[in-house]
């Protein structure tokens, strides 16, 4: 039994150089399948932290809260009950306050409580913290202005002694209102007998425990349950409430995020079974040997086959180990760098069963794999189906399911979902292998037969390779999935920084997007479109409507898209792709610019127009009427001129300053008479139905000075909605309300019987009628549209189902304006500005005037994105791998360079005997390594190009664990990938030329011996 190990230590000890480059493949990948591991954890741990980060201040702690206090109980027995369940969850000391609602105390409305942290929460401005309270005097510092120094109503007799401004609003709640007054302690209103019987709320409120990591989070929530029990023996007024969701959801996306990066994991592990196999090709003639010499000595066959294990063995468990050393340390500086503790790291990363399998798992499939490749044939050609060929055949069955499943498209953290993810690359990886090994040999017999007329370098190196299948197939098929996997790697990456980069132009899709505030300013009600330019050099800034209309859809359903007027300079600026549409960005923008930009027509209003007026006689039911003029911005404004009953009326309207002309006039019912026709539809009896005449004189603009009619006889002017318009002088307006309420008078537009031309999602298509004739219904206005693309997206179309419209922004203001006047003002901004003034313009839009607005900006959010953990985890691991990857193939292929040097010096001295050059026999060396390299470089970009688009369409999420809007697509990543080609090949052919000079240093070849011995 001890024969074999003794041989194998032996041999291990006289030969140790021999196992080092098996020792040192193994160490590098379980090293990095070690720092996948704890990586994943990191970044898991590293999300958990952001997202508790993100929360809001008040919902980053626990609280217990009670209505009262539970019956026979007291503040003491309650507070103590309250302290012993947070002390469950959390070392922080609670802080705890009472609160009243709003009492009217001494003919005061006040809010009145209490809390011992007076100046934890508080600031105080003037005067001194309270300090007593008792029956006789009670002090109070008071938040907010107004109230009284002194409360003196019954028994209650509060005393202000300071004036305080909160600093911890997420504890004390709302402030606003009447003045807050605070005790100096929780429980000091309890010992009043004057608060009897007024009710109150208790609260205790505890900061989540510091530094909570995501392996916390589980024993955190069980916690909760014991703190809840505590509770219920405690009371049944009391109930608990913490961030339990949040916990939740931002554990499971850090779930989802060491998944992504188990993902890479699996090709880390594709590649130890690759070098594995090639440094077993490499040993195999000394190990052959060493088992004839055995056998010739009277030794079993049991025995040798178990020696060859045990040596096995030995080296790749040297491997592991020196692989989980590096690792371990490689997670300590990792988690130095992350602010992360390094024991818990080691502990719930690599000391866990998990990583205890891990480890066992690369031992057992390294030496499984050097066992196997020992005992292959090297010479003798293989023919029919082979065992290895039905599992390449169920490992691309394997690949197809995981493409087809729902479950890995989702992004789920199920077990299942992560097993897809590990084995993926490797299913590829070992079905192109096999495939490769296929077609390689006949291949190699084909190049030896078309040379045997060539130069007798390249002839003796195809014959060399054909002759030896076994090796030549390991060699080419570990550089066909080294070099897929440096490339799936590579543009893996890419993918995911593009999807970044798409992820932002899509949510902003310039450089810059100016919303409405919570103050309510719209963006150019804070300044003109021309301060907005004047910021820097190069700004240009485009005024956009978003609106939501309905059309109809499929059947009797109806849509309701996002409407989005965007100016067709502006569409040509936007980040495109070019699957969102069959069309691009210049076809768009001069398909939805035809007829170029247009404006609201109107009558110039005077220069110093104080007042507009017009004489109105109404024979019906009194009406209100509207003046609606437009600024210099574009503005549209209401100037409501009054409302006349049956007679004349002499109505008239203020005129702002800003106004420049008089775009439209709108008629609608009055007061009683809208509610009336209300009622109506609403049910009602249908008895009451407007009928009326209005009979308009001109309208004048008046100034201090004179009186000038601006419209005589409204010649060119028309009436939209339930309502005619017969110019002259005076002019007529017939009236027959049914449905709607209001008449619109305004000239004709340029829009008047032309479709809008617009770009539509695919579900708005679909349900268009023959010919592309749609209907915006906007509630106030139906305006034609004309269909003249489709766009699969649209950046910032806001498509939840419903769909989008694209359509030229002066275009719909114009239409929409006309017959719906002042619903047509744009409400945002879309500033474009070059890289050198984009901070700058960003930094301007802090300051007034602009402040009031909400600024979002493409590269702030593309830096969020790239800065989450996970996107930097990703990132880096996928670089490292690729890196290992490259450098594995070289060392692979210097393996097998290597041994072939030795093992064939018996051949080369043969062929030097019979008059071939030593030049020949190391141009054919050479031309060896280049044709194994050249095989292996186009299957790996064919394995990397397949491999790296299954991946992207099954893991069908970004780097920040979300599904990406847009989707990701697939970016080769090309001049990285051949970089790093061309540095391998550099590589490779810096140590072929070395190989063969020291192979062939000599006058002449050695005789032969063993490949590594």
């Amino acid at each position: 039994m001890w024969a074999p190990v003794a041989v194998a230590v032996a041999r291990l000890r006289a030969r140790p150089g021999r196992a080092l480059l098996v020792v040192t493949g193994v160490t590098a990948s379980t090293a990095l399948l070690a720092g996948v591991l704890g990586g994943g954890l990191a970044a898991e741990d590293r999300a958990l932290q952001q997202a508790l980060a993100a929360l809001p201040s008040d919902q980053r702690s626990f609280r217990v809260s009670s209505f009262g206090l539970p019956f026979g109980k007291t503040y003491v027995q309650t507070d103590r009950s309250a302290r012993a369940a947070l002390s469950e969850l959390t070392q922080q000391p609670p802080i705890a306050l009472t609160r009243f609602p709003t009492l009217r105390i001494d003919r005061t409305l006040v809010q009145l409580g209490g809390t011992t942290a007076l100046p934890q929460l508080m600031h105080l401005r003037s005067g001194r913290w309270p300090r007593v309270c008792s029956p006789s005097r009670c002090e109070v510092v008071q938040v907010g202005p107004g109230g009284a120094r002194r409360l003196d109503e019954g028994g209650i007799h509060l005393v202000r002694v300071g004036f305080a401004a909160v600093t911890d609003p997420a504890v004390l709640g709302d402030t606003t209102g009447p003045p807050l007054l605070y005790a100096s302690s929780a429980g000091a209103f309890d010992r009043l007998p004057a608060f009897d019987g007024i009710s109150r709320n208790y609260l205790w409120v505890a900061p989540l425990p510091q530094g909570l990591h995501t392996w916390q989070v589980r024993q955190l929530l069980a916690r909760e349950s014991d703190a809840q029990a505590v509770l219920a023996a405690g009371g049944e007024t009391f109930a608990l409430a913490g961030p339990d969701a949040a916990l939740v959801e931002a554990q499971q996306e850090g779930h989802v995020a060491s998944q992504r990066i188990v993902l890479v994991g699996g090709e880390i592990s594709a590649l130890l079974l690759g070098f594995a196999l090639v440094a077993a090709v490499g040993l195999r003639r000394g190990i052959w040997n060493e088992a004839r010499r055995l056998s010739q000595r009277g030794a079993r066959r049991s025995q040798v086959w178990l020696a060859v294990v045990i040596e096995a063995g030995a080296m790749t468990l040297a491997g592991v180990v020196a692989g989980l050393v590096l690792g371990a340390l490689a997670l300590a500086v990792v988690a130095r760098v992350a602010d992360l503790p390094a024991g818990p790291l080691l502990d719930r990363s690599l000391l866990t069963w998990t990583g205890l399998a891990i480890g066992c798992g690369a031992w057992v499939v390294a030496t499984a794999a050097i066992v196997v490749a020992v005992r292959a044939p090297q010479y003798r050609r293989v023919r029919g189906v082979r065992p290895i060929d039905v599992a390449a055949l169920g490992a691309a069955v394997g690949v197809v399911l995981a493409v087809a499943s729902t479950e890995a498209t989702a992004g789920t953290a199920s077990s299942s979902s992560r097993l897809v993810y590990t084995l993926l690359p490797g299913l590829v990886c070992f079905a192109a292998a096999v495939a490769a090994g296929r077609l390689l040999g006949p291949a190699m017999r084909l190049g030896e037969r078309m040379t045997r007329g060539a130069r007798p370098a390249l002839h003796l190196a195809f014959l060399a390779l054909a002759r030896v299948p076994t090796r030549t197939v390991a060699t080419v098929g570990f550089l066909i999935v080294a070099i897929g996997l440096a490339l799936f790697a590579a543009s893996y990456r890419g993918t995911l920084e593009q999807g970044v980069h798409d992820e932002a132009a899509f949510s902003v899709p310039l450089d810059l997007t100016l919303t409405e505030g919570s103050q309510l300013v719209l963006p150019l009600d804070a300044a003109p479109l021309s301060r907005y330019d004047a910021i820097a050099p190069g700004t240009a800034t485009y005024p956009v409507l978003r609106r939501t209309a309905s059309v109809a859809g499929a059947g009797t359903s109806v849509l309701a898209p996002t409407v989005l007027g965007i100016p067709a300079a502006a569409v040509s600026r936007l980040h495109w792709r070019s699957d969102f549409s069959s069309l691009s960005l210049r076809s768009i923008s001069r398909l939805l610019g035809v007829g170029g930009t247009v404006s609201l027509r109107g009558v110039a209003i005077p220069h110093g127009t104080q007042t507009l007026g017009v004489t109105a006689r109404v024979r019906g039911y009194p009406m209100r009427l509207d003046l609606f003029t437009e600024d210099s911005r574009g503005r549209v404004s209401r100037l409501p001129l009054g409302e006349a009953g049956p007679g004349t009326s002499k109505l008239t309207a203020r005129v702002p300053r800003s106004a420049q002309q008089v775009v439209a006039l709108e008629a609608s019912l009055g007061v009683l008479a809208a509610h009336e026709l209300a009622h109506r539809e609403a049910g009602g009896p249908e008895l009451f139905v407007p009928i009326g005449t209005i009979t308009l004189g001109p309208l004048t603009a008046r100034s201090p000075s004179r009186a000038t009619p601006i419209v005589d006889d409204w010649a060119g002017w028309v009436a939209r909605g339930s309502g005619r318009l017969s110019p002259g002088t005076p002019a007529r307006l017939r009236y027959h309300f049914t449905i709607g309420q209001r008449v619109v008078v305004r000239p004709r537009e340029v829009t008047d019987g032309q479709p809008l031309r617009v770009l539509v999602s695919a579900n708005v298509a679909r349900a268009a009628p023959p010919g592309g004739l749609i209907t915006l219904n906007f509630q106030d206005a139906r305006i034609p549209a004309q269909i003249v693309g489709v766009a699969r997206r649209f950046p910032d179309s806001v498509d939840l189902g419903q769909g989008f419209v694209v359509v030229d922004e002066s275009h719909l203001v114009t239409a929409l304006g006309a017959d719906a006047p002042g619903e047509a003002n744009p409400d945002e901004l879309w500033i474009s500005a070059p890289g050198s003034a984009a901070r700058r313009v960003e930094e301007a839009l802090g300051r007034p005037p602009f402040a009031a607005l909400v600024v979002s900006s493409r590269r702030d959010i593309q830096h969020q994105l790239a800065s989450e953990p996970l996107a930097r985890g990703i990132t880096t691991t996928l670089a490292a791998a690729g890196a290992i990857a490259m450098l594995l193939a070289a060392v692979g292929l210097w393996v097998t360079l290597l041994s072939d040097a030795r093992d064939e010096r018996g051949e080369l001295f043969d062929l030097e005997a019979q008059g071939v050059p030593p030049a020949t026999l190391r141009n054919q060396l050479r031309l060896r390594s280049v044709v194994l390299l050249v095989f292996g470089a186009l299957g790996g970009v064919l394995l990397g190009l397949v491999l790296s688009r299954l991946v992207v369409s099954v893991v069908s999420v970004s780097a920040e664990t979300t599904a990406p809007n847009p989707p990701l697509q697939y970016n080769p990543a090309w001049p990285v990938v051949l970089g790093g080609i061309a540095v391998l090949a550099l590589l490779v052919l810096v140590l072929t030329e070395l190989t063969t000079r020291h192979a062939l240093r000599g006058s002449s070849p050695e005789r032969g011996a063993w490949t590594l011995e």
